[in-house]
């Protein structure tokens, strides 16, 4: 099925980005396009049919994330002083219309100098990146992103769906993935290429025994998937899955192009897709 918009044009250049995000149950895809309009298009997959447009941006999203039950959606973008955080709720369809209940500019602790052209480079807010909804909905984690090969990324937690700030941890170089681990205690994240737990009720974070780039937490068991783009002795990377309660890898897989990483909505398979465009799918056979 090839997706279009009424009036938009059906091809663009390849380099042009794009960004989708698909509801819990795969019934409503999220999509943002370059060759479209600067905004968030819904599609009714089971339909098949265009539903309608919302969410105008200036600086293209980062990141879409829906929550668990498809209740809240959120749009993470980059664009230092314009950079935006934005969340929806679901009206009585189970779709997003309209203006955002809330949205979040400048975090509470970046002063707005240091999103400003003076600091245009090494050190300045870059916006929002990762971004994820804890598994009972009322947490969102959010990515704050900073310019520089050597800066420190933080991780915000903010309240749903008024986005009021949380709390906030500083992590030690630049955040890649961040997940949520079942019953909503914890986060799993990856920076500069190692993996991290912390526990939401001490912020106090650990190191776990494996580096990885990616990652995605099990919906139900304490179990992570992840991603490494660096096998020790391999130009390539690997798949595999982390037993958070032993902190122990099993089923390894080679693998290279890695960009994204899903399970099932009841946790029966895993997915990760390459650049390529190709896809690995994990049936594990003990869940």
């Amino acid at each position: 099925m090839a997706l279009s918009v009424p009036g938009e044009p059906d091809g663009c250049p390849q380099a042009a980005p794009a960004a989708f995000a698909w509801s819990p149950t795969g019934r409503y895809l999220v999509t943002a396009w370059g060759a479209w309009k600067s905004e968030l298009h819904l599609f009714d997959l089971h339909g098949k049919m265009f539903v309608g447009s919302y969410g105008g941006f200036r600086t293209f999203p980062t990141c879409l994330a829906w929550s668990d039950t498809g209740k809240y959606f959120a749009a993470a973008a980059h664009g230092g002083k314009s950079a935006s955080l934005r969340l929806w709720q679901a009206d009585a369809s189970g779709t997003f219309t309209g203006r955002p209940a809330s949205e979040l500019g400048l975090p509470e602790r970046i002063d707005p100098q240091e999103a400003g052209d003076e600091f245009a480079e090494e050190g300045s807010f870059r916006g929002y990146g990762r971004t994820a909804f804890s598994c009972d909905e009322r947490l969102l984690a959010s990515v704050v992103e900073i310019k520089g090969e050597w800066a420190d990324d933080s991780i915000v937690l903010l309240e749903t769906p008024s986005l009021r700030n949380q709390s906030t941890f500083n992590a030690q170089g630049h955040i890649t993935d961040v997940t949520w681990t079942p019953g909503s205690r914890g986060i799993v994240y990856c920076a500069a290429g190692q993996a991290y737990h912390l526990p939401v009720d001490t912020m106090d974070f650990q190191p776990l025994p494996f580096g990885a780039e990616l990652c995605a937490c099990h919906p139900h068991l304490p179990l992570c998937l992840c991603f490494s783009s660096w096998l020790k002795n391999s130009a390539k990377g690997r798949l595999f899955l982390a037993d958070l309660s032993r902190e122990t890898v099993f089923d390894e897989y080679p693998a290279e192009g890695v960009v994204d990483l899903r399970w099932s909505l009841d946790g029966s398979r895993a997915y990760a897709v390459t650049s390529d465009g190709l896809a690995y799918i994990y049936e594990p056979p003990l869940i």
